[in-house]
């Protein structure tokens, strides 16, 4: 290697762990890794695990998954939020129009509970038809022989939506009155973090380290699998716009304060220091 770098920061150390053992012994200076999926990812998929220790610190974005990775890097282990693009996932500067229809979006397929948000889609329309949910979800995972996506697709109220650009979305969750987000299990996740820096309350599960990033003051955050609770948390916000509005109001400020990318990005070369130091 012609360049002499002091410190290597594997930034997805889930897809390079199988060759770190091979890089210590070759590079003189330190590897960092950071791993973004929980806990029970790493239990139930790799077989590397042990190579962890030859990094010389991980950084996870779960503060739950710090216990689990101690075990091979003691003391090593740090924890760091994801951030967010704020400047371009923020709310409309303009008033909104669109606003005043009342949307659920929801976004994503990794290590959601599709089950349960084809069970709350189902409530929620059967006490009131005119609420439309805005499904964000990928072509390629669509599979017409899954039942749960076939029982979302019976509701004409139910939009689906793939390929879309970044202002696309945006625009959708500017458009949205509130977030349903079910999860099996969570560290960070994209689609909460642009939701809440577009100002949107979320309904969401007190799943894996979920409350990191969903706080109180704007996550109604129910038990995995409750359905009923997750409908109750849709229609107080749906039947009291004002409240929705201050909890969307903090929801931004918490992704301001935490997780902007610059506040991350000075939290990173702490530990970068902290390490070459060492």
């Amino acid at each position: 290697m012609r360049w002499h770098p002091s410190l290597i920061h594997i930034t997805y150390v889930e897809n390079q762990l199988g060759i770190l053992q091979n890089w210590k012994g070759r590079l003189a200076c330190k590897i960092i890794g950071t791993s973004h999926q929980p806990a029970g990812w790493w239990r139930l998929v790799h077989r590397n695990t042990q190579n962890l220790a030859n990094l010389d610190a991980l950084i996870v974005v779960g503060s739950r998954e710090v216990e689990y990775f101690e075990k091979y890097l003691p003391g090593k282990v740090f924890f760091i939020p994801h951030g967010v693009d704020t400047d371009f996932f923020c709310p409309s500067e303009e008033k909104n129009t669109a606003k005043d229809t009342i949307r659920c979006v929801f976004s994503g397929q990794y290590l959601r509970d599709m089950d349960t948000l084809s069970k709350v889609v189902d409530n929620v329309l059967s006490m009131d038809k005119s609420i439309p949910f805005d499904l964000i979800f990928p072509r390629k995972r669509r599979n017409m022989k899954d039942p749960t996506l076939m029982r979302l697709a019976r509701h004409e109220q139910v939009h689906w939506y793939a390929d879309i650009s970044e202002k696309r979305l945006r625009e959708i969750y500017r458009n949205a009155r509130l977030l349903i987000l079910p999860f099996i299990h969570c560290t960070a996740n994209n689609s909460l973090l642009e939701a809440i820096a577009c100002g949107l309350p979320v309904v969401s599960n007190d799943v894996g380290s979920i409350r990191d990033y969903a706080k109180d003051e704007f996550a109604d955050l129910l038990p995995p699998g409750d359905a009923d609770g997750m409908t109750e948390a849709i229609f107080r916000l749906i039947n009291n716009p004002e409240e929705a509005r201050k909890r969307g109001q903090a929801a931004r400020l918490f992704a301001e304060k935490h997780l902007n990318w610059e506040i991350i990005a000075n939290q990173t070369m702490s530990v970068y220091n902290k390490i070459i130091e060492n």
